[in-house]
């Protein structure tokens, strides 16, 4: 008794395409399944392309000033969140006390930080505009935010911009290593360029062990971590002397961060120490604990692509 492998092997094809496609003859049945199996993998091959390109390369990603115009987004007025801390506020919860302006809770602690002025507070869309900078590299995104936050401050300041410097809040070299981009750097050179003031980079943080990123950890956990070291240019040190300094970065969350580096440029003897940000995160949000990451080396602190809009707050 012999086995005729070819016709059994037609009598499946019919067997298996009967079910998806009625009356069809074997060989009809076999040229779709080949023409679905090549179609499914050449739809994945171009889905991995666009993502590669989209995540390493920006090739993909749409306008800047379009994704920002799209969904309408407006700055906030300086009456929506507290001078001092850049937290969002209610009415009547900003008042002089000692003379000093800002929140119930800017009362209770000391501050290197004159003001603050901010885009918006830590919400959607700007969320996801930060992470989106930060973590897929668009550039043009930041530098498009860099230009809304620069008419901010000039619109707060007027003329004293002319004797303003902007300086960025540094960025680890471990950090810029594994991301591949200085974010407050691409921010700070787009504030700079809208006010017409000069950009310089007198602040520098040394070499550390890598830990986790920040976005796993509660704002009290945050206050805990080993202070970063913090080095002040002596060349630029100079050109700070009776300025006004204006400190860039994305996110103000505990303003630990931007009293640190303001503690640092004090030694140049400017003339006042300001600080700009995207975003503010209200003292009423806290991170979430539950965010998946990767965490092996050397990649530790990096956040998933596809999980960048399930991020709380980040700073």
């Amino acid at each position: 008794m012999s086995l005729d492998l070819g016709s059994c092997f037609d009598e499946l094809v019919a067997l298996v395409c009967g079910k998806i496609l009625p009356n069809c003859e074997s060989w009809l049945g076999l040229v779709w399944v080949q023409d679905k199996v090549m179609l499914t993998l050449y739809e994945r091959a171009m889905k991995w392309i666009v993502d590669a390109l989209d995540t390493w390369l920006s090739f993909t990603q749409p306008q800047a000033r379009e994704e920002v115009e799209k969904g309408g987004f407006l700055p906030d007025h300086a009456d929506r969140y507290c001078p001092c801390c850049g937290s969002s506020v209610g009415r009547g919860e900003v008042h002089v006390l000692s003379g000093h302006l800002g929140c119930a809770a800017c009362h209770e602690r000391v501050s290197a930080v004159d003001r603050v002025i901010r885009l918006g507070p830590y919400t959607e869309p700007l969320q996801s505009w930060i992470l989106q900078i930060k973590f897929r590299r668009w550039e043009l995104l930041g530098k498009e935010l860099g230009h809304r936050l620069g008419k901010q401050v000039r619109d707060r300041y007027g003329q004293q911009v002319q004797t303003m410097v902007v300086v960025p809040v540094p960025m680890s070299p471990w950090r810029h290593l594994v991301r591949g981009i200085d974010h407050t750097r691409i921010l700070s050179k787009a504030v700079a360029q809208e006010l017409g003031s000069p950009l310089e980079r007198p602040l520098s943080v040394q070499w550390r062990k890598p830990r986790s990123c920040q976005a796993r950890l509660s704002q009290s956990s945050r206050r805990k971590l080993p202070q970063s070291r913090w080095r002040l240019s002596r060349r630029l040190a100079g050109k700070l002397r009776n300025r006004h300094i204006l400190l860039v970065d994305d996110v103000r969350t505990t303003g630990r961060t931007l009293n640190t580096a303001a503690g640092v440029l004090m030694a140049a003897q400017p003339q006042s120490i300001s600080a700009a940000v995207i975003a503010g995160c209200d003292k009423s949000r806290q991170p979430l604990n539950d965010l998946n990451f990767q965490l092996g080396e050397p990649w530790r602190g990096m956040v998933r692509t596809d999980q960048v809009a399930h991020i709380s707050c980040l700073g």
